[in-house]
């Protein structure tokens, strides 16, 4: 029951970080940026057209997770199934976002997927405490776990799943997500 939701960070790090961030720099590597620059679509439009099918394809992911959870390995959902959506949308929003950042700083799919590994799905496994109990880390490695999303999303998925309530937990989280996830994109 406490691995489940764990999962769910590392799916949807890797659906959303790792799809977006080769994204615009596979328009670098072929020469078609410069093509796409010069359309009279909007940049918010480029970066919509990017962003929205890989957001539904993470929310798919997320679907198929949450069957799995709920039906194959009976994981309760104790608090608000809403509460885990709006969680799970905000995290893969700030991580379609990040992807996108480093996609347009990379401008190399090899160094994007490199950047995106250490970036995003190597702290999502160590530093979320989906693996490692942050209450017996080092305190250095407590702050830095603290300085990054996945241990927001991780504690309101703990709440949705296994406890229900603490709404002012949930709240606090969603809040840093949505920061996150607002920073991201900006």
């Amino acid at each position: 029951w406490y691995l489940v939701p764990g999962l769910f960070v590392i799916v949807l790090t890797l659906t959303g970080c790792m799809m977006t961030s080769l994204v615009i720099a596979r328009e670098w590597e072929r020469g078609t940026m410069e093509a796409m620059i010069a359309t009279p679509a909007s940049p918010s439009a480029i970066l919509a057209s990017k962003t929205l099918p890989y957001f539904v394809l993470g929310m798919l992911g997320w679907a198929l997770c949450m069957a799995a959870a709920v039906f194959l390995y009976e994981v309760p959902v104790r608090g608000s199934f809403w509460v885990i959506l709006l969680s799970s949308a905000l995290y893969l929003l700030m991580g379609l976002g990040l992807g996108l950042v480093i996609s347009g700083v990379t401008r190399s799919q090899f160094l994007a997927s490199q950047v995106t590994v250490l970036v995003s799905f190597l702290p999502a496994v160590i530093l979320s405490g989906f693996i490692f109990d942050l209450r017996t880390s080092p305190a250095w490695a407590d702050v830095l776990a603290h300085c990054l999303p996945p241990v927001y999303y991780l504690e309101v998925l703990k709440v949705g799943f296994l406890t229900g309530g603490m709404t002012a937990l949930v709240v606090k989280n969603l809040l840093v997500l949505v920061f996150f996830a607002a920073v991201c994109f900006a």
